[in-house]
């Protein structure tokens, strides 16, 4: 029942948050006048995702960072449930990962960033539904729609990214990194917008 209520109201527009999204530096990097993005947006960002993304763990051996190293920019598609990365982490290395760009980044009609729904901005409807909802979510300790991550073969291991600023972890386990939004298993049939993100081993 709750599942339906929460699939309504996402697709009906009812959750939406004012402009005023801040990244890093104070730079906005996402306006609500862009959820949901226009239809060439749209159509742009599934010829991106046919070209650049990975649901499926890596064929190809994963690339291990050197220490001081940085990756070419990785993809995150709020669509997928996985956003494979090609880069493996070893398990107690420290890493840091960057946003470098974002476009239309979304729950459905709902604007969002990397650190997920802007709580402050909420009203208290949508606060209501935030905290119905986030239960529910794949990650609960990190809000809807903010960035977690994974790691191949270590299906009950996360990393929280959602700060907004560069976020730095240490791996919990040896294995190929990937990234997903934040949300309701059955939800991402409608999200829109992507991430670009740089990941650097630190040590």
């Amino acid at each position: 029942m709750i599942a339906r209520l929460l699939i309504r109201l996402s697709i009906s527009g009812v959750l939406l948050l004012p402009p005023a999204l801040i990244g890093k530096e104070g730079q906005p990097v996402l306006g609500a006048s862009n959820c949901p993005p226009h239809a060439s947006a749209r159509e742009q960002q599934r010829q991106l995702l046919l070209e650049h993304g990975r649901p499926r763990q890596s064929v190809a051996t994963p690339v291990t960072l050197a220490a001081g190293e940085s990756s070419t920019p990785v993809f995150l598609f709020s669509r997928l449930r996985k956003n494979y990365t090609g880069i493996k982490l070893e398990q107690g290395r420290a890493y840091s990962i960057e946003l470098i760009k974002a476009s239309n980044w979304c729950d459905a009609s709902v604007a969002s960033d990397q650190g997920g729904w802007l709580r402050h901005k909420l009203s208290g409807a949508q606060k209501l539904m935030h905290a119905i909802s986030r239960p529910f979510s794949r990650y609960w300790r990190t809000p809807l729609f903010g960035v977690v991550g994974g790691i191949s073969g270590y299906p009950f291991r996360r990393l929280e990214l959602s700060r907004r600023e560069q976020s730095q972890f240490k791996a919990p386990a040896s294995g190929e990194l990937y990234l997903f939004a934040n949300d309701l298993w059955p939800m991402y049939f409608n999200n829109h917008g992507y991430l670009q993100f740089i990941v650097t081993a630190v040590e």
